[in-house]
């Protein structure tokens, strides 16, 4: 790994207008990445995980804005690029897969068309059609689609789910990116291809030494596949640090609720306990720590601001009942 982080945000607050107040979906987010590192970001739907890298990518979708932080790059300040450097930005340094592989792909085109668009956009191909025809069945073959050549003027319905990952991790990594985000990549995928398609990240990482972020909701696949984890809640960071001991030792009590919400396979006979209650409303987050109305441990104190707190040791958690 890198001394200097590859990816280093601080401060991202990003907020959607809506008849109901502003919405505050990221709100003081700091994260880092470095090359060769893989770093995995888990919480709930509506936690504010893939907004925040949407904002990374200058992906969200007007009236939403970045309000407020800084976003750098391999040290270059990437938050108010324009729209031409930062186009040429996704793609070629960084690319980013979506969760829905059927409606992230385009269905009117086939995937070889697709793959040579995302080729001429950002890698110099010598030779021509030809080459690019060849390079593209060479990326289908890299992540493991048999018979590519023929499955090249296939459009994305007439692959199945694992499959269509697949095509769109191949157009991820054809411009050999330095940072990968990959956004929910087994969602609605059976446990035998959900293991295919991160076995296929983690050697896609290991061969080519970039930084990868691992957007999940499963604990249990962040810790398998990922250094460091970064839990989210409510648009915040409330746990970080060394995936083994966030898992073996967590710190918030949102972690431990995550942890006890899902099977345990060493102890098949440790009850499933489900998190009571429900996110909270982004539009009119509680006062003090936002898990608060859902915490079994609240007490005096939780409805106070709190900041995220060093622990040292790389690890971070934002709890007024923790010290370090």
């Amino acid at each position: 790994m890198s001394a200097a982080p590859l990816l280093s945000i601080r401060g991202l607050r990003t907020v959607f207008p809506t008849r109901q107040g502003l919405v505050r979906a990221v709100d003081g987010v700091d994260l880092d990445v470095a090359a060769g590192e893989c770093l995995g970001v888990v919480g709930e739907s509506g936690s504010g995980k893939s907004v925040t890298f949407q904002s990374v990518l200058g992906l969200v979708r007007p009236p939403g804005r970045i309000e407020a932080g800084e976003i750098r790059f391999d040290g270059r300040d990437i938050a108010g690029l324009p729209a031409d450097a930062l186009r040429a930005l996704r793609g070629g340094d960084i690319a980013m897969t979506m969760q829905d592989a059927l409606t992230a792909l385009n269905p009117a085109f086939t995937v070889e068309t697709q793959i040579v668009e995302t080729l001429r956009a950002h890698r110099r191909v010598q030779g021509g059609a030809r080459a690019l025809r060849a390079t593209a069945v060479e990326l289908l073959a890299r992540v493991g689609i048999p018979d590519p050549e023929s499955r090249l003027g296939q459009y994305p319905h007439q692959f199945s789910g694992g499959m269509r990952q697949r095509v769109m991790i191949a157009i991820a990594i054809a411009c050999r990116p330095r940072l990968l985000i990959a956004d929910e990549p087994t969602t609605a995928l059976d446990v035998t291809i959900q293991a295919q398609v991160l076995d296929l990240l983690a050697a896609m990482r290991a061969e080519s030494g970039m930084g990868m972020v691992l957007i999940s909701h499963d604990l249990g696949v962040v810790a398998s596949h990922c250094d460091r984890v970064a839990v989210m809640y409510g648009g915040q960071v409330v746990e970080s640090g060394p995936t083994r001991a966030v898992i073996d030792a967590p710190r918030h009590p949102y972690t431990r609720g995550l942890l006890r919400s899902r099977p345990d396979l060493a102890h098949p006979e440790r009850p499933i306990v489900p998190i009571g209650g429900q996110i909270p409303d982004p539009a009119a987050p509680p006062p003090g720590c936002r898990f608060r109305p859902r915490c079994p441990e609240a007490g005096p104190g939780c409805d106070a601001p709190v900041a995220l707190r060093d622990l040292g040791a790389g690890r971070a958690a934002r709890c007024v009942r923790v010290a370090a």
